[in-house]
């Protein structure tokens, strides 16, 4: 007999609670959530696939063993009794021990922060290694392993669903291993399932490991750039006291602060390295950095929570990923009262830094200024409107990025206002341009003036040598 093998694990700070299914049997244990307790999983998990193997090789050399007997008896009076014999010891196999073989493994646990990232990095690195190994005779090469990490509102909704109020972490492995043994088996009895849509959308692969990477250079700079805030926030207070008392804590701030903005700026460097050492992420963020509002910073941030946006099948996805989409409250004679908020059920720094692009997006990006203005003159609230602005933004970054074109300005634009939103942009082109150029010279003035201090001559001297400096 064959059979998937659906593991649920729930993810603790300290310990994994694990649940597994195979069709036969269900079994629960609890591993620690450190590199020897996931190993311990791991090792847990072949030695299952093993046994199906053993067992069904053992079937086979039964099998083999009653045809040989059959073969040479063929003319005795007791062959009947040691086929028998042959045929109950293979049923009592069977029955017995009652163990699938095993042709799929299915993983799936929660989204849990920082605290399941551990797991799937180690899972993905085993998985990598079983596909390094299929010329291997090993049939444990062979077997497809899929490993999901799923929104922990999906398995809330599922759990309220099945009425099972109980909340344990073994009771939340179980349902877990539950629900990815449900989609994987409708899906291999041909049964049209949402249930394995939505899970195939949490679908880990190879690009995880690079997507984490600059997801956690993301928040290191995130966590920096507020430890800055804080620390301005500070010394604009004990300016508000007599020197004499703050000057020492003041400067000692300051130093603070310098390091801080090195530190800073290294991130940012690293940042930048990891998107252009990879092409793929190269050409999403020079094409994400083309749509007018979206800077580095929101570019990276979409290509760390999105990559190519292969998990999601429209943009509404997104915007609900993200949480930009209407969440309505009304209810009996309340309908005239009802409430109209986003939802925020998605990624709050995504949500954050889409807003404040919107910003910029609502007075460059030709869409997204169209919006703002039409909302504008309903009389919509501006914070409302810079939501429906960071909505469409996100939106424009699915469509560019999944169809793999570049920004349009006059997308969806009649001719003749196309022609003047052209224009229009050639204009800001220039302007950038003529921006650029004066800061080159800026920049190219400033470094003659930290030549100059730092060469211990006369500046009559510098002057007499270098004539033509006043022109810079």
């Amino acid at each position: 007999m064959e059979s998937i093998l659906a593991i649920g694990i729930d993810v603790s700070k300290e310990k994994l609670d694990v649940s597994s299914f195979d069709g036969k049997k269900r079994k629960s244990r609890v591993f620690s959530n450190k590199d020897e307790g996931i190993e311990d999983l791991i090792k847990e998990i072949e030695k299952r696939i093993k046994k199906g193997f053993e067992l069904e090789k053992k079937l086979e050399e039964t099998k083999k063993g009653t045809k040989k007997s059959k073969k040479k008896n063929d003319t005795n009076t007791n062959t009947n009794s040691i086929t028998n014999s042959t045929t109950n010891s293979i049923a009592n196999t069977t029955t017995t021990d009652n163990t699938p073989t095993i042709t799929e493994v299915h993983i799936l646990f929660e989204s849990t922060g920082s605290y399941h990232a551990r797991l799937a990095l180690q899972l993905l690195k085993w998985k990598r290694g079983i596909g390094e190994h299929k010329a291997n005779e090993d049939r444990l090469y062979n077997i497809p392993i899929f490993i999901y990490v799923i929104n922990p509102l999906v398995i809330r909704k599922y759990t309220e669903e099945s009425l099972d109020r109980a909340s344990t972490d073994k009771i939340a492995s179980e349902t877990i291993c539950q629900y990815v043994y449900e989609a994987v088996s409708s899906n291999r009895s041909n049964i049209s399932s949402r249930q394995y849509e939505t899970l195939r959308s949490f679908l880990l692969d190879s690009s995880y490991e690079d997507k984490l990477e600059i997801k956690i250079l993301i928040k290191t700079l995130e966590g920096l750039k507020r430890t800055r805030t804080r620390i301005l926030n500070e010394i604009e207070a004990l300016e508000q006291y007599p020197d004499s008392y703050v000057h020492d804590a003041i400067e000692s701030l300051k130093r603070v602060l310098i390091e801080l903005e090195k530190e800073i700026k290294e991130i940012e460097k690293k940042i930048d390295n990891v998107i252009k050492n990879k092409e793929k992420y190269r050409e999403l963020f020079i094409r994400l950095t083309g749509i007018p509002g979206i800077g580095k910073r929101t570019a990276s941030a979409i290509i760390a929570y999105f990559g190519t946006f292969d998990s999601f099948n429209d943009a509404k996805e997104v915007s609900s990923y993200v949480g930009l989409t209407p969440s309505i409250k009304e209810s009996g004679k309340s309908v005239k009262r009802a409430s109209y908020n986003i939802s925020k059920m998605g990624n709050p720094y995504l949500r954050q830094l889409l807003y404040m692009a919107s910003l910029s997006a609502s007075r460059y990006n030709t869409q997204c200024k169209l919006l703002y203005n039409r909302l504008l003159t309903k009389g919509k609230e501006k914070k409302l409107i810079h939501i429906a602005v960071a909505n469409k933004l996100i939106r424009q970054a699915f469509s560019i990025v999944k169809f793999n074109k570049s920004y349009d300005p006059i997308y969806g634009l009649d001719e003749d206002m196309g022609k003047e939103i052209l224009k229009e942009h050639e204009r800001i082109k220039e302007k950038k341009e003529l921006m650029k150029i004066l800061k080159q010279q800026k920049d190219k003035k400033e470094k003659i003036n930290t030549t100059i201090n730092n060469i211990p001559i006369p500046l009559d001297n510098i002057l007499n040598h270098y004539p033509n400096i006043a022109e810079y």
